[in-house]
């Protein structure tokens, strides 16, 4: 019995907060700001939020397209590697241009350790990216 008192103890002196700080923002004393339009929200205030992306399906197929073609000369199937290939190598020119820099990067990290699937013109592209990690990272594959 004693811990169902101490809780509704609790729970009304919670009750006498939220409606004292009611009462201020309805005096117009010191009032709850409320959450910004959606607009304001600005990219910084994001991070560490995982936000659904329209083509997060996107980047997971061409993420696996270049894994399969990877795959494939990893385990000696040279032909159908050849065959991959090509659609590996378009994959990572469609994520050479993607307006995340994590995605970009990881073009450059691909490239830099599947040589096979280096571009130099998406590695020079990449070279002046406005991220500093990822243009660092492609100039160092064209030394």
């Amino acid at each position: 019995v004693g811990r169902r008192d101490e809780t509704i103890a609790q729970l009304q002196e919670m009750r006498k907060n939220i409606d004292a700080r009611l009462q201020q923002e309805n005096n117009g004393q010191n009032p709850i700001r409320p959450l910004p339009p959606a607009k304001e929200v600005k990219q910084q205030d994001l991070i560490g939020k995982q936000l659904p992306t329209l083509n997060s399906k996107e980047i997971r197929l061409a993420e696996h397209i270049v894994s399969n073609a990877i795959w494939l000369k990893a385990n000696g199937f040279q032909k159908r590697h050849q065959e991959a290939s090509p659609e590996a190598e378009e994959q990572l020119v469609k994520l050479s241009e993607h307006s995340e820099w994590w995605v970009r990067l990881y073009v450059v990290k691909i490239m830099q350790q599947h040589r096979e699937l280096r571009l130099t013109n998406i590695l020079e592209k990449l070279s002046d990216d406005s991220n500093a990690l990822v243009s660092k990272s492609a100039k160092s594959l064209l030394e």
